[in-house]
């Protein structure tokens, strides 16, 4: 799992730099692709909190509808706030930088 041995080194001599490296490697292929998804980018933006994507999510696989109109549904966020996010998820998948 780690990319040395815990022997291989000391914490002395750890390079800030080499090891942020190394870690980049590991999580930036996870960051991006989470990046992308509509209930990321609604939890960066605080539209709605955890519980409330988690039992949404549960209501999209059962009912076999979109995550967005299952939200708008349940009265969790209003269509601006799903126009929105669903900008942002298509600037984010096509490399835009989104702040």
């Amino acid at each position: 799992m780690y990319p040395y041995p815990p022997t291989a080194f000391s914490t002395s001599a750890l390079d800030p730099d080499s090891v942020e490296q190394d870690l980049a490697i590991d999580v930036e292929p996870s960051i991006a692709r989470h990046s992308t998804q509509l209930g990321w980018i609604l939890l960066k933006n605080r539209m709605v909190l955890p519980c409330q994507l988690g039992s949404a999510l549960t209501a999209q696989m059962r009912y076999r509808k979109k995550l967005g109109e299952v939200l708008m549904e349940q009265q969790l966020i209003s269509e601006d706030q799903l126009r929105d996010a669903l900008r942002e998820q298509l600037l984010r998948r096509r490399g835009h930088w989104v702040i």
